[in-house]
């Protein structure tokens, strides 16, 4: 009876003993290790290997192309009597900046005329644009409407330049009153 006792003592334990292996084996098997994949792993597959990489970087550089004008009195006390004949008076201090390395250019755009309300006897005129500060009358190289004025073939920051007007009125009949007029200047890059 003992024996049979024992017997059925030592079954039971294996039972349990088993019972417990299983379970303790499913818990077990039940843990996920991930795998590294190509990305996140540390090292390269060998397949890719190289002795060498290249890193490709890139900026990005925005232009400084500017213009600023200053207009003087000397604007709007423009000489308008009968018989001026290529009259030239400065009438704007301008400051032309770009960091573009061949420069910029100058252009006008619109008409370039002086006239009254009416529009009778307009005075139409020529621009021109010096570096620096120049005697009007030693002024050259001027434009009409819608051309380039002026070029310069390197950067320059806010340089220093003066606009220029050359007119002339008409001999007998120009119109009594009030002219006025506008000098559109855009500038560009080379």
């Amino acid at each position: 009876m003992l024996l049979n006792s024992l017997g059925r003592v030592l079954v039971a334990s294996g039972f349990v003993a088993v019972t417990s292996f299983m379970a303790s084996t499913a818990a077990f098997a039940q843990v996920v290790v991930p795998a590294l994949d190509a990305a996140s792993s540390f090292y390269p597959p060998s397949h890719s290997r190289s002795t060498t990489a290249t890193v490709v970087v890139k900026g990005r550089v925005n232009t400084t192309l500017d213009i600023k004008a200053v207009t003087l009195s000397s604007a709007s006390d423009i000489n308008l009597d009968p018989h001026q004949t290529g009259t030239k008076v400065k009438v704007a201090d301008l400051f032309l900046g770009t960091n573009n390395w061949e420069g910029l250019t100058v252009a006008t755009t619109g008409a370039l005329s002086l006239a009254t309300a009416q529009g009778h006897t307009s005075v139409p005129f020529s621009v021109a644009i010096a570096p620096g500060n120049p005697a009007a009358s030693t002024t050259t190289g001027y434009v009409g409407a819608n051309n380039d004025v002026f070029s310069t073939g390197a950067a320059a920051f806010y340089a220093p330049h003066s606009l220029y007007i050359q007119y002339t009125t008409d001999p007998q009949f120009q119109d009594p009153g009030q002219y006025e007029g506008a000098i559109n200047l855009n500038v560009r890059d080379k």
